[in-house]
């Protein structure tokens, strides 16, 4: 089974939480739900911050994060200078593999953007006020 997930900004200030949403949507579904009940998909932008990812979801199939392709990006258009992609991935020899999920073995896949699987949301600090029973 394959979902979606949620990062939080809290204390301190930049810290991201990362919070596992059960809800199978697209890429661009993911985001817009994330963008409107937290902050973002998740963007892990360093080894330390993926580790933070492995602890909190050891397991679980694929889950979307942030990054889509052309040129590899983050959701919020930022650079993407950390990359933690499986052997062989991307995988540039498929059409259409435009979005980024990560897997319970937290290594990143570029698979059909269409896909529907779990997704990774960040949460920023000034929507901490908002409902997030769902995750």
């Amino acid at each position: 089974m394959l979902y979606f997930s949620s990062i939080v900004d809290t204390n301190p200030p930049g810290q991201k939480i990362y919070t596992l949403i059960k809800i199978l949507r697209t890429w661009s579904d993911a985001q817009t739900y994330c963008r409107t009940n937290h902050k973002d998909l998740a963007m892990i932008e360093n080894a330390q911050e993926n580790a933070e990812v492995m602890s909190k979801f050891p397991s679980g199939g694929w889950w979307w994060i942030g990054l889509y392709r052309v040129p590899w990006r983050w959701s919020d258009n930022s650079n993407s200078s950390f990359k933690n992609w499986r052997i062989g991935e991307p995988d540039v020899s498929v059409k259409d593999e435009h979005c980024a999920a990560e897997n319970s073995d937290h290594v990143w896949a570029d698979i059909h953007c269409t896909a529907e699987i779990q997704k990774l949301n960040y949460i920023d600090t000034k929507d901490n006020n908002q409902n997030t029973s769902d995750c």
